[in-house]
C-alpha cells in the first residue's frame, strides 16, 4: 500500500482524532505546502501547531500498529483511500458539504465513475409499490443517459435504484453507512453486477459499524456526489426528509415524485415541492416519468465542469476481487 494510504489509515485509527480534527490536520498540511509524509514524520511541535493536543499526539502515534494491520486487510479487499489533499477527490463533494466535507474516503470498484454525471436517489425503506415503480422507471432512464445512479444501499428505494441501473447496463455508486471492512453487498446486486459497473464509497473508519447517525451523515454525501437528487418517497421526518432538506439548503437541484394518490410513505413529498423542488410527474405521451428538466439541469452542470481546468484523471480501478457478502 502506498505511503499516503497508510497514513490515512493511521489518522482514521487514532482514538479521538475524528473527522473534524482530520480535516484540520489535512488543511494545515495543505496550507503549509507539506506532503503528508513530511507531516507524519515531523516533530511534535508541528503536530501541536496543526491542532493536536498531547493526548491526541499520543493517540496518533499509537495508531501506527493498527494502521498497518488495517492496510493488510485493505489491500486484500482492493480498497483505495482518498483525502481532501488528493486531486482526484470529488470537487462537488467539497462544494456541497463545505466544512463538513469527509476528510478521507474509502473506495472499492470502478473509481472512474466519480468522473461521470450522476443522479442521487433517496426514499423510504418501506416504499409503496408505486414508489418502487417510480424508482425503477427513473433509474432506467438515468442509466439510458449513460449516467450514474447514486444511492445508499438500503432496502426499498435505494435497492430498486441500484438494481435497475445494473439491469439496464448502467452504473451505480453505493454510499455505505458503515466502514468497508464491514460492508456486505446485497445478494441481489452481487448477482446482477459486472465489476466495472459499481463504485462503493464510505466516509467512515474501515471498521465502523452501521448506525442511524452514520446513515443520516451518508445521505448528505449522496447529495454531494450527485448533480441532481430525486426524492421518491419521503415521510414527514427521518433520513429521506432530512436529505431532501439538505439538498434544498445546499442548492443541489431537487426533484420530487408528485403522485396523484400518494401512499403514506410519501406524505413528506409535498413539503419539498412547496419549497421549490421540481415536481416529477408521468408524461401523458409516454406514460413514463418526465425527466426533461432534470436532464437539462445535469447537462448544464456538466457543461460548467468542462469549462473549468481539468484535474488529473483517476487511474482505472483494480477489480480483481469483490467486497465480500
Amino acid at each position: 500500500m502506498q505511503t499516503n494510504q497508510l497514513y490515512y489509515l493511521q489518522l482514521q485509527a487514532a482514538k479521538g482524532v475524528g473527522a473534524a480534527l482530520q480535516r484540520r490536520i489535512l488543511r494545515y498540511i495543505q496550507a503549509q505546502q507539506m506532503s503528508l509524509e513530511q507531516f507524519m514524520q515531523s516533530a511534535e511541535s508541528i503536530w501541536s501547531d496543526a491542532g493536536l493536543t498531547a493526548s491526541k499526539i499520543a493517540a496518533l502515534k499509537s495508531a501506527e500498529t493498527t494502521a498497518k494491520k488495517w492496510s493488510e486487510t485493505a489491500a486484500e479487499k482492493k480498497l483505495r483511500f482518498l483525502s481532501i489533499l488528493d486531486d482526484e477527490y470529488p470537487s462537488d463533494l467539497k462544494r456541497v458539504l463545505g466544512k463538513a466535507t469527509p476528510p478521507i474516503l474509502s473506495l472499492w470498484g470502478n473509481f472512474d465513475l466519480l468522473q461521470q454525471p450522476a443522479v442521487g436517489f433517496c426514499g423510504s425503506r418501506d416504499a409503496s409499490e408505486q414508489g418502487i415503480t417510480f424508482a425503477e422507471d427513473t433509474a432506467e432512464q438515468i442509466a439510458a443517459q449513460g449516467w450514474v445512479v447514486v444511492s445508499g444501499h438500503a432496502r426499498g428505494v435505494d435497492l430498486a435504484a441500484h438494481l435497475t441501473a445494473l439491469q439496464h447496463n448502467g452504473a451505480t455508486i453505493i454510499v455505505a453507512p458503515e466502514g468497508l471492512f464491514n460492508f456486505k453487498l446485497r445478494a441481489a446486486l452481487k448477482r446482477q453486477m459486472r465489476r466495472e459497473q459499481v463504485l462503493i464509497i464510505s466516509e467512515f473508519q474501515p471498521n465502523a459499524r452501521w448506525s442511524v447517525a452514520n446513515a443520516m451523515t451518508r445521505n448528505k454525501t449522496i447529495c454531494g456526489l450527485s448533480n441532481a437528487m430525486i426524492v421518491v418517497e419521503s415521510g414527514e421526518k427521518g433520513g429521506t426528509f432530512e436529505a431532501g432538506k439538505f439538498a434544498l439548503s445546499a442548492h443541489v437541484p431537487l426533484f420530487v415524485a408528485d403522485y396523484a394518490h400518494p401512499a403514506p410513505s410519501a406524505a413528506g413529498n409535498p413539503f419539498f415541492i412547496e419549497r421549490g423542488a421540481v415536481a416529477l410527474r408521468r408524461s401523458r405521451e409516454t406514460g413514463r416519468t418526465n425527466l426533461t428538466h432534470l436532464i437539462s439541469k445535469v447537462q448544464e452542470h456538466q457543461q460548467k465542469l468542462q469549462e473549468q481546468p481539468e484535474h488529473t484523471p483517476m487511474q482505472s480501478s483494480l477489480l480483481s476481487s469483490l467486497v465480500p457478502a
